[in-house]
């Protein structure tokens, strides 16, 4: 391995990387480069790499529940039960992990709760999703279509518990 396969991390360890960027908005820059030109699973190598070297980064933990979000989504465009795709319950635990390490980071991320809502409604988990759009709101209440699923939602749930 040549002295420049490897970088420091920012904790001053040594490990080889495969992406030369130096800094992590390098990496999110790329990996939006790579989504947008319907490179997903390459963008979500990028900032898998981008988490590993820049832990503290919400960004890049945001990022990468994104990406992996998308990629869910697209298998799932499909398909009409979420069971069926049990194959895919380690990508969705880690875009769980993604989003929870976003907030982690940085407690007022409204975007963050309001994508791990939006998964946790997408894997049949009305009351987390709810609990998390109604999170994202008190954060950001300029949020048209979270306040459309909150209310389509807690209508749901009001009616499942009533019958």
């Amino acid at each position: 391995m040549d002295a420049e396969d490897k970088q420091m991390t920012p904790e001053g360890t040594s490990e080889s990387y495969k992406y030369p960027y130096t800094c992590v908005e390098e990496y999110l820059e790329n990996a939006e480069l790579k989504a947008n030109a319907d490179q997903l699973a390459e963008a979500i190598e990028i900032l898998r790499e981008a988490v590993r070297r820049f832990p503290e980064s919400a960004e890049a933990h945001y990022d990468l529940g994104m990406a992996l979000f998308m990629l869910l989504e697209m298998k799932l465009a499909n398909v009409d039960i979420w069971k069926n795709l049990a194959e895919d319950e380690g990508l969705a635990e880690e875009c769980v992990a993604a989003f929870e390490a976003a907030i982690e980071k940085k407690p007022d991320f409204a975007p963050a709760y309001a994508n791990l809502g939006n998964l946790m409604a997408l894997r049949g988990n009305g009351k987390a999703a709810v609990s998390l759009w109604t999170r994202a709101l008190e954060l950001d209440p300029n949020q048209p279509e979270i306040r459309d699923n909150l209310q389509r939602y807690q209508t749901t749930l009001l009616k499942n518990e009533t019958t």
